[in-house]
């Protein structure tokens, strides 16, 4: 029997072997973004620490507003070369008079929120279930980083966050995958793309799948799962399953990255978001809006 040399490396003071066999390539994990302490973790001490270790609170700054104008206001404010998102906010609005929800700035990060939401073009969905539009355009003009430096900054001052991404799509920007084969493809706010996701999960019998594959076969290819041409029934939820998560994440990766960095553009504090995803849990951040809205 040929006798196979074993190559080594010298790191430091130890050895890495490097085995020659025929056993398949073991692929490298990406980083788990799970945290243990996370389920105990409290949203409000979270927030608390996060301001301590970075909020300027010797210092302020005038925002002056109108709520007509209030993304306008806000986005004027953040561009000024001696505005800093972590020093204090002061709003004083003009020109109106209406409801004030607890204080000018709740009130000023409340309606920006709002604003945030519908006026920047980056979202579609239904209410309280949005996903983050394929829009190029806005792409372009900054809009997805607006958008997140926006809500980074009323999360840091003690405003609400946005009303609402979906909770599928808020797990797998935090790195978890969810139960994507329960997805609701009704959630989705195009109507096409609702039949064929139908399709796609009522595949229960070998003639639906030879349909599927017929009509449907290219379509899901070119989502990433070219696997559907060799794919059995029992291989239907995790095709079902790519499918959402290439629509909803993968296709506008781009745009969330952009919102991510806007986020992250006040003092990192996505990371935080990724850290304490539980604590962080989209529905609660967004109720403190709904409530207030």
């Amino acid at each position: 029997m040929k006798n196979i040399q074993t190559p080594k490396f010298r790191m430091g003071e130890d050895f890495v072997v490097l085995t020659d066999t025929e056993e398949e390539t073991v692929m490298l994990g990406s980083p788990n973004y799970t945290n243990s302490d996370s389920e105990e973790a409290d949203l409000a001490d979270i927030l608390r620490s996060f301001q301590k270790d970075h909020l300027d609170t010797q210092n302020c700054a005038i925002v002056v507003a109108r709520r007509s104008k209030i993304l306008h206001s806000a986005c004027q404010a953040l561009s000024k070369s001696y505005f800093a998102w972590n020093i204090t906010p002061r709003i004083e609005f003009v020109g109106e008079s209406a409801e004030d929800h607890g204080g000018p700035q709740r009130e000023f990060f409340r309606l920006l929120m709002i604003e945030a939401q519908s006026a920047l073009g980056i979202f579609e969905g239904k209410q309280g279930q949005v996903f983050f539009a394929y829009n190029q355009s806005a792409l372009e003009q900054n809009r997805f980083y607006t958008c997140g430096k926006l809500i980074a900054w009323s999360l840091i001052h003690g405003g609400p966050g946005i009303k609402a991404l979906h909770p599928v799509l808020y797990l797998l920007m935090c790195g978890q995958e969810g139960q994507l084969d329960r997805f609701d493809f009704h959630d989705l706010p195009d109507d096409e793309v609702q039949l064929k996701l139908q399709q796609i999960k009522q595949c229960k019998s070998v003639g639906d799948l030879i349909s599927l594959k017929a009509s449907l076969g290219d379509s899901i290819a070119e989502c990433g799962v070219p696997s559907i041409y060799n794919a059995g029934l029992p291989e239907m939820p995790r095709v079902y399953s790519l499918v959402i998560k290439h629509l909803i994440y993968l296709r506008p990766a781009s745009m969330i990255s952009q919102f991510k960095a806007g986020i992250n553009s006040c003092g990192s504090i996505w990371q935080t978001v990724e850290k304490n995803w539980i604590a962080f849990n989209n529905q609660k951040i967004l109720s403190d809006i709904h409530d207030r809205c």
